[in-house]
């Protein structure tokens, strides 16, 4: 019955699983049982119920404390912190007592690298993980949470391993082999990467998980993928049921009213980048006419996310439960427009709008392609980003604001631009994320450093740890022409206000292809850095075109790695000049549309009625 149990609760069953296991319970109260229902309530957004059977999981099994670690989880979704962090500090006083009388004990260093995780300690808790795995390396939680712990840490290679591991030990299971998959594309082997997704979905077209692996993985690939990537989207939503015939309104009431109830469903609502963008609609958007409400899919516990969440009208947390239920929470608050920000992401929502869930359902700010799904209606672009010749890319309707798409709102501590000593050597530097930095992009850069061959080349990103990564783009470099010794790399910065102060020290961006700087161009301008941008052919390939005509600024987008050179060329031509500019442009930034939060949420609330208007015919 507890297999049961557990089928029933990956199926999304909760109410099944719960039956199932409140009988087992009654038959053989053990602690696996209560521990499972402890999840599944957790699941189901029932927090109270679910920390009562966790703690008679440590009644049944004191010596267990993963569910101490879930009721640590479970207060730190609640906004407790205090509690969260008394139940991980309990977990390691408990686990060091056990190990100080036999060290080699698999669970309890496990359980002791688990709460070093939650604690944020990730250096103990790597250390506690490998000490596991030493002592029993077919442990899969240890292997699976130390991929994701460096994975973070930016040290890709040794993940991977990991993750090799968990396909080893799980050789059934897809998940892991999804992982390989995605590690290559995060490590700038897009192509690599979907063949690989490719190869999977030859094996098991049917799992909806890898189809969105490769969904997302695609939207960044450039327009050599865009027809694979259209099938493969329309077949994944028609094999969920939702075909063309769900785009039909299904009763729901179209005439809009004053104010406009509006749902932002959105996982990113904390220390995320788009957060940035969220906050220029959230801060500024016009209470009169638009009320704004929070659809969160995922619990985040950083202060950023209780500050952005204050400014919304109502912010409604989505428990983990079946789609049926998660649904009928939205419905309730009666939206005439939802927009969705997250795509083919982490946490998504999007499954949920493949049934109606208000009148108009539209895309904007957090993903960069078509999600082919028929229920959404509109993708929120701009001219310079969404030109009509892309148009056929999409299956939504494309509604274009009249300024750029975003704006981005900077947190207070921003520093002040500032130019280095003239002494100091020309810095050519990039602050996307490695997953960008293909063969494409290292291109376009070696001609850049073959046109300027005093600059250095700066690549600041976490996943620079990693040897390997270091090794593929100075070895692409190297057999361009450029030498390695005028390439270094730096990993992030422990604070986004360092972070940024970094940009003082480049004295020119470089942009990426086919998947296109966006968070980084705006970073780059606020902080008076330019950008030399390349003009692709898909949406991920025109964000920052679309970032530099908002800049006004369009005679830095290239399209050819020639042009790209010159540009380059002629912009570090004068470099006092250069340096001298930094503070102007960073001045000329901040007060242009770019991050004019209030222009933004004009433009889009004046969108978003429009949207409705054209829904029920009319709006007034």
């Amino acid at each position: 019955m507890l297999n049961q149990a557990l089928q029933a609760f990956g199926q999304g069953d909760l109410a099944g699983a719960e039956a199932l296991l409140i009988r087992l319970w009654q038959q053989q109260p053990a602690s696996a049982v209560a521990a499972l229902q402890g999840q599944v309530l957790r699941a189901a957004g029932r927090w109270a119920d679910a920390i009562a059977w966790f703690e008679r999981a440590l009644e049944a099994d004191p010596s267990d404390a993963r569910p101490l670690i879930a009721m640590g989880q479970i207060q730190r979704q609640r906004g407790d912190q205090q509690a969260a962090q008394g139940c991980f500090e309990q977990v390691v006083l408990q686990a060091g007592l056990a190990l100080a009388f036999a060290p080699d004990q698999p669970l309890r260093l496990l359980e002791l690298g688990l709460a070093y995780a939650e604690l944020e300690q990730p250096a103990d808790a790597i250390a506690a993980l490998e000490a596991a795995l030493t002592a029993d390396p077919q442990l899969v939680e240890a292997h699976r949470s130390l991929a994701t712990l460096l994975h973070q840490q930016g040290r890709l290679g040794e993940a991977a391993e990991h993750q090799a591991a968990l396909a080893r030990l799980e050789p059934h299971a897809l998940g892991p082999r999804i992982e390989a998959a995605l590690a290559l594309h995060r490590g700038g082997d897009a192509e690599g990467g979907l063949r690989q997704l490719e190869a999977l979905l030859g094996e098991a077209p049917q799992d909806s998980h890898l189809r969105e692996a490769f969904l997302f993985a695609a939207s960044t690939a450039g327009a050599a993928w865009l027809e694979r990537r259209r099938a493969v989207g329309l077949a994944h939503w028609q094999s969920l049921g939702y075909g063309i015939d769900a785009a039909v309104s299904a009763g729901l009431p179209a005439t809009p009213r004053s104010p406009l109830r509006v749902g932002l469903l959105t996982a990113e609502l904390g220390n995320h980048p788009v957060a940035h963008f969220l906050e220029s609609l959230l801060r500024h958007h016009n209470r009169t006419r638009l009320q704004l409400e929070l659809i969160e899919t995922q619990p985040r516990w950083e202060e950023r996310n209780r500050s952005l969440r204050a400014l919304a009208h109502h912010a409604l947390l989505l428990p983990q439960a079946d789609l049926a239920a998660r649904r009928a929470l939205i419905r309730e608050r009666g939206y005439q427009v939802i927009v969705e920000t997250s795509g083919f992401t982490t946490a998504s929502g999007l499954p949920l709008l493949a049934e109606r869930l208000a009148p108009v359902q539209c895309h904007w700010v957090g993903f960069h392609a078509s999600t082919h799904l028929p229920t959404l209606d509109w993708f929120i672009a701009d001219a310079a980003l969404l030109p009509p010749e892309l148009e056929p890319q999409f299956s939504e309707r494309i509604w274009r604001l009249p300024r750029p798409w975003a704006a981005y709102t900077p947190p207070h501590d921003l520093p002040q631009a500032a130019s280095v000593p003239a002494a100091e050597p020309l810095v050519f530097g990039s602050c996307n994320q490695v997953a960008k930095l293909g063969p494409e992009t290292l291109a376009y850069w070696a001609a850049a450093l073959r046109a300027v061959p005093q600059a250095q080349l700066l690549v600041k990103h976490r996943h620079t740890a990693d040897p390997q990564v270091r090794a593929r783009i100075t070895g692409a470099l190297e057999a361009a022409g450029v030498d390695p010794a005028r390439v270094r790399f730096e990993g992030w910065a422990a604070h986004w206000a360092d972070h940024m102060a970094a940009y003082n020290r480049i004295d020119l961006a470089l942009d990426a292809t086919p998947w296109s700087s966006a968070t980084t161009a705006f970073e780059a301008l606020a902080m008076g850095t330019p950008l030399v941008a390349i003009r692709g052919n898909t949406f991920a390939g025109r964000m920052s075109t679309a970032v530099l005509a908002g800049f006004g600024e369009p005679g830095w987008i290239a399209h050819t790695p020639e042009a790209f050179a010159a540009i380059a060329r002629e912009l570090t031509a004068d470099l006092p000049a250069l340096r001298a500019g930094r503070a102007e442009r960073q001045r000329r930034a901040l007060a242009g549309p770019l991050f004019d939060g209030a222009d933004l949420a004009r433009a889009l609330g004046e969108a978003l009625e429009g949207m409705a208007g054209e829904a029920s015919g009319s709006f007034s």
